[in-house]
C-alpha cells in the first residue's frame, strides 16, 4: 500500500485492540474504517466511520485476528484534495483524507483536524481524535 501515516506524537495511551479478519494484511500505517462488530478494515467501506491508524503489521493469514490500533495522535496523512487550516478532515479513500462535510462531522466520520493548509496530494500533519 501506500501513503501510510507517519507518526509526529503519540499519545500518553496505548494502541487499542481491535478485531480484524484474518486474511487481510494491513500495513502499519494504514488508515482504518470502523466496522460491525467492533472490526477494522484497511478496505474501503463507503459510509463507515474512521476506526483508527494501524500501530503495526499485521499479515494476511497470519491466524491472528486482532490488530493494534493509535485512536488519537499526531501523524503525517496524505491529503486527496487542497485541505485549510484547522478543517476537520475524514478518511477519503484508501489512506488519504479530505474535508468533512457538515453531513460528514454529524454522522461521525470526522477523524481530525489539519494544523497546516495543503493542496492536492501534499503531506499534511493531523491532530487525530481531537476536535
Amino acid at each position: 500500500m501506500a501513503n501510510e501515516a507517519v507518526i509526529i506524537e503519540l499519545p500518553d495511551e496505548n494502541a487499542k485492540s481491535f478485531t480484524c479478519a484474518n486474511a487481510i494484511g494491513i500495513e502499519k500505517g494504514a488508515l482504518l474504517w470502523l466496522e460491525e462488530p467492533a472490526t477494522v478494515s484497511g478496505a474501503v467501506t463507503a459510509g463507515a466511520p474512521f476506526g483508527g491508524i494501524c500501530a503495526s503489521e499485521k499479515v494476511a493469514s497470519d491466524g491472528s485476528t486482532k490488530v493494534a490500533v493509535w485512536k488519537s495522535g499526531v501523524f503525517d496523512l496524505v491529503a486527496e484534495g487542497a485541505v485549510v487550516i484547522g478543517a476537520k478532515v475524514k478518511i477519503s479513500g484508501t489512506n488519504m483524507i479530505a474535508t468533512a462535510t457538515e453531513a460528514n462531522i454529524a454522522s461521525g466520520y470526522a477523524m481530525g483536524v489539519v494544523e497546516e493548509t495543503t493542496s492536492v496530494a501534499e503531506v499534511v500533519r493531523v491532530r487525530v481524535g481531537s476536535f
